[in-house]
Parts: structure tokens; sequence; C-alpha cells
């Protein structure tokens, strides 16, 4: 997707021509088309223009409309172009970018224009006459709007290296988000907020809205609502037609594209879903899907592995039932044998600004997007979202109460809709403290006890009772944790997007899709018998494969990590030397222990624990690398 970025000099007789050029000059190595700057006065905007659709070979924003005196600028793909078009009184034509039909939205709605544009977009908008600077960005699309403000001047960018490069500021570390990201402890009640690793550095979360007035700053959210009606239908089937119809929809707009479009086929039940759709609709076109999957290399590996019990570790069977049943799948299958997941651990920080939760997973996702990008694809579809939109699993203690569920599985049913609510509203705290499971993540991230204790963690998750399981008073409440959660992947595909000159889209967090999503009943994704899931397996039914639907075991990403990690022992030691000799890194982690552990990698599987424990040295590495930057 292209970038938009922007200078408000909050003083006209401080402006500096040299400030924007250094945002724009780790924007410059991106893929791109053009780069255009357009100032007027105290305000500068820029934009880096890689074309998404046809129609952005015409984009020709940022743009200063002195009829209105003000500087507009926009980037994204709308996808209801020709609902926009009448209303806003525009001739219906291909030479019109999705950008000029937000600027005329923009023009028509003000600061409401976000209430009518669908699709993966942000935009900005200066009023000289009010000093008024207005920016807002989609719902749930990989795009990212980043800003920091300083008594001179209001920067915002879509790539946090903008902000990183201003010239004269050195950011510091944000201590407590970083914490808190790697333990998880009172990570969600900072998602809204927009904070950052880096100190002073927001973003403006999903949904919503920002206004600079003289050095004043609002931030509205305007989705999701607080609160919606839900749809009940006597007939079950309603659901299933009207959410199939809505997906396919919102799949057909994300494949109007400059480039080909390929997807990402895991095997899992929302990539399938998304492929399995976009083959049919290309299939019309006379096109065939490119779908891009990661595999496992060291097959010897995974026989006998105890984990197999529990976690499905080879899913390429499941990939090659998916192609054969569509017919217009053409499957490329990445093993990545020679990408070392440290050099993918070093390559991730590069591009991201920051360390992920998954850090063993950086080296497979990086070859999967250069793949795409070195065989010419432009668009790249996920069902990253899926888990809250079209595969939702339902909570089984906020069911409503069914003679039906009782005669079924009368166990269950005790179990899921009498016993829980009952421990959950009046036996909480007993049902904390039999399942500390963030205490023992938060102790497995190797830091000292000083900084443990310096946030007095340990007695804060006591005293709120804080864990991995939420217990959710309502349904939509459920629905609204998951779709704050997206956050993060929204940001992150933003970034993987603008370094490989691909765009990310996914069909599963469509506005229509997560709209219709809120309005359907728990009671609709399980069914008599405690089966969940049951809205897509329903859905699909006949679209994919019965061992897909019906699937009993999760996929379990880097299955083989283990003798990845010894094949490419080398490159972990030069990191190893990096954070023993970094003062910062020091100061959190227990380096000492965590040399003392790296025999694991040696150590015979024997239980599936030692696969997490891997994987967790790999995520603290990686937390305590990225500390070099501060050092």
């Amino acid at each position: 997707m292209s970038l938009l970025l922007g200078l408000i000099y909050l003083d006209e007789k401080n402006v500096d021509d040299s400030c924007m050029e250094k945002m724009l000059e780790p924007l410059r190595k991106f893929p791109n088309e053009n780069i255009k700057i357009t100032q007027n006065k105290e305000a500068v905007f820029a934009k880096v223009l890689t074309y998404g659709t046809a129609e952005d070979v015409y984009d020709v924003l940022p743009l200063f409309l002195s009829e209105s005196n003000m500087l507009f600028v926009s980037i994204g793909r709308i996808d209801n172009r020709d609902e926009l078009i009448p209303d806003l009184s525009l001739s219906k034509q291909d030479e019109m970018s999705d950008s000029f039909i937000m600027l005329q939205a923009y023009l028509k709605y003000g600061d409401q224009v976000q209430l009518h544009l669908k699709g993966d977009w942000s935009l900005a908008a200066y009023h000289y006459d009010t000093k008024k600077l207005f920016i807002t960005r989609d719902t749930m699309g990989y795009t990212s709007l980043f800003y920091y403000q300083t008594e001179e001047y209001f920067a915002f960018s879509s790539s946090i290296k903008s902000i990183l490069n201003l010239p004269g500021q050195r950011i510091g570390l944000n201590e407590e988000y970083y914490i808190s990201y790697l333990t998880i402890w009172r990570f969600e009640e900072k998602i809204d907020t927009g904070v950052t690793f880096h100190q002073d550095v927001y973003y403006l979360p999903n949904g919503h809205s920002l206004c600079l007035t003289n050095r004043n700053k609002t931030i509205q959210k305007y989705w999701p609502l607080t609160q919606v009606n839900e749809i009940h239908y006597k007939n079950p089937q309603n659901y299933i037609d009207e959410f199939l119809e809505i997906f396919q929809v919102a799949v057909q707009r994300r494949l109007r594209s400059y480039k080909p479009v390929a997807s990402m086929l895991s095997g899992g039940l929302d990539s399938s879903s998304v492929s399995v759709i976009a083959a049919e609709l290309l299939k019309k076109q006379g096109q065939t899907l490119s779908t891009y999957s990661h595999i496992p290399f060291y097959k010897e590996f995974l026989l006998n592995n105890p984990l197999a019990r529990i976690r499905e570790l080879d899913e390429y069977s499941n990939i090659k039932a998916i192609v054969e049943h569509s017919g217009n799948i053409k499957p490329k299958y990445l093993s990545s044998s020679d990408f070392s997941p440290f050099k993918g651990m070093e390559m991730g920080l590069e591009i991201l600004d920051g360390p992920v939760h998954g850090a063993s997973n950086l080296y497979w996702i990086i070859d999967l997007f250069t793949s795409c990008a070195q065989d010419g694809f432009g668009t790249v579809l996920t069902g990253e979202g899926g888990n809250g939109s079209i595969s939702y699993t339902g909570v089984d203690y906020l069911l409503p109460h069914s003679m039906e569920r009782l005669v079924n599985q009368p166990f269950q049913y005790v179990k899921s809709q009498v016993i829980k609510p009952i421990v959950f509203n009046y036996f909480k705290r007993f049902w904390f403290r039999k399942n500390p499971e963030l205490f023992k993540y938060i102790q497995s991230m190797y830091l000292n006890q000083s900084v443990l204790d310096s946030f007095d963690m340990i007695q804060d998750i006591e005293k709120n009772q804080f864990n991995f399981q939420i217990i959710h008073s309502t349904a939509y409440e459920a629905k609204i944790r998951l779709n704050q959660l997206y956050t993060p992947r929204s940001l992150s595909g933003a970034a993987w997007g603008q370094y490989f000159g691909i765009e990310l889209r996914d069909p599963t967090c469509d506005i229509d899709v997560m709209n219709y999503f809120f309005k359907i009943p728990n009671d609709v994704f399980v069914d008599s018998h405690y089966q969940f899931r049951m809205l897509i397996k329903k859905m699909m039914r006949n679209k994919l494969p019965e061992q897909v639907l019906f699937a009993n075991k999760k996929g379990l990403q880097s299955s083989d990590l283990t003798p990845r990690i010894l094949h490419h022992e080398k490159d972990m030691f030069p990191i190893m030397d990096s954070i023993k000799n970094n003062a910062l890194a020091n100061q959190y982690f227990n380096t000492k222990q965590l040399m003392e552990d790296l025999p694991i990698f040696h150590a015979k599987l024997e239980k599936g624990s030692a696969f997490e424990k891997q994987q967790k040295i790999l995520k603290t590495m990686q937390f305590a690398h990225f500390l070099k930057k501060f050092d």
C-alpha cells in the first residue's frame, strides 16, 4: 500500500524544509512508483505511491485546494466506489483514483467521512483557516498511522520509520509498554491508547479519528459501535446464506488489484476459505489463484513427536486436499530450508521496528512475502482475522439454556452452562489460583526480579486476578475483545506490505463481514452437541474438503523449529554476544540463565513443553536484541 506522511508546524516561523526530507529518507528505499511533496505555509504533506489498484495510476495527491484553503492527502482502496460516485455527483469513469473519491467524500462529509468509506484506507486534511488537522483510518485493514508531537511540530506517517528518523529527536524506549508486550501483562488495555515501543510515539488505533487544533489533540472512536442489536432467525440457515454472500463480496472486493493476486494458504479454516472463494471468483474471469504455503523441511523430526497427539505438525496433506478440491489453485510450497530463524529475527526487527510475540515464525513469513514480491504479485490475501469473524468459536458459558443440548450432551451441559458460570461469578479467586498461566508465562521470560518488583507486577496480577482467559459478561464483549486484539496484526501487516511493495488484504476483516458478525447470536456458532466454529463449517460445506472442515487438531507453525535452530546455530552466537554486552539487556533480563538454557535446543523432545520453552527463548532473545537501539 502507498504511504502518506505530513508535518504541521505549530509556529509558522519554525518551518524547516529539511524535516520532511528526513521523514522521507527511509521510505525512499521501499518499492514505489513516485513520491510527491506538497507544501503550503506551515503544513507539508507527502505521498509515497505504489499502484494497489488500476485506478491508482491517476493519483495526483497530495493537493492544496485554494478554494477550500485546505491541504489533503489520502491512500488506500475504497470498496464502495460504485455507491459513492453517484452520491458525490461524480461522473462514473475509470480514470478516477480512489484517493480522488476520498477527497470528494471529505469535501462533502467533513469529519464524518470515515462513516461513509469502506475498504483499507487512511487520510489527512489540514484547514488553514481554523488551523485544524484531521486524520483518520479504516476499521480493520492492514493500514497504519503513527504520530509524534513536539513544541515545534506535529508529525504523522504511515510508517514509524519516518517518525524515528526525525532530525534532532532521540526517542527512547517506552519501558512499560515493552514489558507489557513481552509478558502480556496489562497488554490489552494499552491497545486502544496507541502506545508503541518508542516513547511518545503513538499509532492511531483501528476505527479512530484524530483532530489537532492549536496544539490540542482529541481522539475519537467511531467503530465498532458500543452496542448492536442481534438478528434472530427461526431458520439458522439464514445466517449461513447471508454470511456467505457477504463474505464472497468481501473477497471479490479485494481482487481489484493493479498486479496479480495471490493468497496465503496454511490449511486452516480461515486462509482456506479465503483462498477457495477467491479461486472460484477468479475462475469466472479465466484466471487461476496462486497460493503460498509454508511447510516443514525436517519431516523426519516430526515422526514420533509427542506434540503430534494434540497438534497437526504438517498441514501439507490438508493444503493438497484443498488444492485438489478447488481445481483452480496453483500452489507453491515453501520449506524455507536455507533461511535461518536468527536472520529472520534480525530482519523482522529491522522491518517492524519492534519485536513480536511469534519470533519463531519470522523467518518463514519473510520468505513467503519475499517470494510473492519476486514472483510479481502485488496483492496477497490472508485470513488472519478469521478467529474474530468467520471462524469464531462462540462462548460456551454464555449460551442460552437449551433442552436439546442437555439431552444430547448432559455432562458438557452441566460443565459449561452450570458449573462455569457459578465458578466465574462466585468463586473467581479460587479459579484464578487454580489456573496461574499468566504467572508461569511471565516467569518464563527471563526477566530480572528487580523489573518485576519495579512494576509490582506479581502483586498486581494477584490483586486484580489477571489471567490469559478473560471472563466475559456478554457475547458481544467477547467479540469486541477479538476485534481489539487484531490491532497488532494490522500494524505489522502494514509494515510487511510497505517493505516488500505488496498489499496484504484480509476479507475476514471486511467492515460488512464484521458488522454482520457482531449481530449473529452466540448460539449460532455452537451446535447442540457443543461442536464449535459451526457457522464456517456449514458455510463452507462442499467448498472445503471434510478433512479440513472437521480437523480435530490445530496446526502448529514452525513445527520443525528445533532442527532449524541446530542447523543455523552459528547465527545465534553473535546475537547472544550482542545481548550479553548490552547494558540495557542485562538490566532487564537474566542473560546468564538465558545462556544456561540454550542447550534445550539439543535436548530430545520428550515433552511438548520443550518446544514451548524454545519458542520463549527465541522471543526473549528477540526482545533483548531489540534493546541495542536504545543502549
